[in-house]
């Protein structure tokens, strides 16, 4: 990729700037980023619980686990975006196929818990990077940033939550006198003073779905702002 070519002011930005620049990136592409990631990431999501029905957690884990296969598809868009070709949603997802797979392996497994993921990404998905080089080149960008991508992944863990116990109070409020459900963590996992039912279980699972879909491409976009910022640097 040739940052020389992007349509983004060049500058060194401190971190906190680069993730205003990357959630004004994702404002800007709007739908294009927000269907191309959703409708495929969506519909895994349905496919996941109705092939492990009865066992929601389960299926909660594994569309956690898998959430890099679909941050791949908000950097192509984003990625192509700050060039001024945002690829429409349905174009993106006709070339699902194409779009780089290099380091997708180890996104899933020893990569998974990595919080600074974001960062790394485009390492993997647009540099192309294996190895030794690809160990190197995420050395050389953690030196003085890394510590700032995974504050970005704990905020955005917070602001999941946030979504979460929002939804919750609000359905609680329209919901008949006498519903029982819950969109707390700890009464998902037993945690509260009763058992939670398996429809309460299914409906956190797609609250959290949804509030996935809000977020993540917000935080593929910041990652992506502040690996251009590190380039800039870097590179002059």
């Amino acid at each position: 990729m040739r940052i020389e070519e992007l349509n983004v002011a060049l500058r060194a930005r401190n971190p906190w700037e680069s993730f205003d620049l990357g959630f004004a990136l994702a404002r800007h592409t709007g739908a294009n980023l927000y269907l191309a990631f959703g409708v495929p990431y969506l519909l895994f999501v349905l496919l996941v619980n109705l092939v492990t029905w009865g066992s929601p957690t389960l299926a909660l884990l594994i569309v956690w686990w898998c959430k890099p296969v679909f941050d791949r598809i908000a950097l192509h868009v984003m990625s192509q975006a700050v060039f001024g070709e945002t690829p429409s949603w349905r174009r993106t997802i006709n070339g699902l196929l194409k779009i780089p797979r290099t380091g997708l392996l180890y996104s899933l497994t020893l990569g998974r818990l990595d919080f600074a993921r974001s960062l790394h990404l485009a390492v993997f998905q647009l540099e192309g990077q294996t190895g030794k080089a690809r160990r190197q080149r995420i050395a050389l960008l953690d030196r003085t940033v890394r510590g700032s991508a995974v504050w970005l992944t704990v905020v955005i863990i917070h602001f999941v939550y946030v979504l979460l116990f929002g939804l919750d109070g609000f359905l609680k409020m329209i919901s008949p006198e006498g519903a029982q459900f819950s969109l707390r963590l700890g009464d998902y996992f037993s945690l509260g003073a009763s058992e939670p039912s398996l429809t309460s279980q299914y409906l956190f699972n797609a609250a959290f779905a949804l509030a996935e879909w809000v977020l993540e491409p917000m935080y593929v976009a910041s990652g992506f702002s502040l690996y251009l910022s590190r380039r800039t640097v870097l590179e002059g």
